[in-house]
């Protein structure tokens, strides 16, 4: 009978544990902090929150920083140990560490690349970059003077050239801007035509 009473309290116990797990990732999901945030006037780049990463573009649109994230209360806590307060007014997040403050606007984000895209710096992009993208609701477009399909997937876009291979970047999309950055951090930006 005792054993009985032993296994019920354990059960109940590893019962709250896990309700409580689940309401404490509601609550990270629920802090308001995934999107995009332009901390440029910081000169802290762009900040791109999702899932639990935290992608970090300088202000030429390169990727500066790849990081896990966690949200613990009021507090961001970055690669396990990196911890800022934080707080979300509006458009406004603001982040406190040691004493020093910078402050991020919330960018709107457009869900969809299409359109047709050209290099912020001149008419074509750099090597391994595809100039003069036109991409299309059904997937499917133009870039480099050749037919390609796009897909988008785990935070990145991909354009598969067929028989020229694919190519998948980390991109943001911001105002009228598409940034475009390759595994090794080099970026290009793309103004919508």
């Amino acid at each position: 009978m005792m054993i009985n009473k032993k296994l019920w309290l354990l059960g109940t116990q590893v019962m709250i544990l896990l309700f409580g797990m689940t309401v404490s990732c509601e609550a990270q999901n629920n802090s308001g902090i995934e999107g995009i945030w332009d901390f440029t006037k910081d000169d802290e780049g762009i900040w791109k929150f999702e899932k639990g990463k935290l992608l970090v573009f300088d202000d030429d649109g390169e990727l500066y920083d790849e990081c896990s994230y966690t949200i613990r209360s009021n507090t961001l806590i970055i690669d396990g140990d990196d911890e800022y307060k934080f707080s979300i007014k509006g458009n406004t997040l603001t982040l406190t560490q040691d004493g020093e403050t910078m402050t991020g606007t919330k960018i709107t984000e457009s869900q969809s690349p299409v359109g047709r895209w050209i290099p912020v710096r001149g008419q074509s992009a750099p090597s391994g970059f595809p100039d003069n993208l036109e991409l299309t609701n059904d997937g499917t477009g133009i870039g480099e003077g050749m037919g390609l399909k796009w897909k988008i997937e785990n935070s990145r876009i991909t354009f598969d050239f067929g028989v020229w291979g694919a190519r998948a970047y980390y991109y943001i999309i911001y105002k009228s801007n598409l940034v475009l950055t390759n595994d090794d951090g080099k970026g290009v930006g793309y103004k919508k035509r």
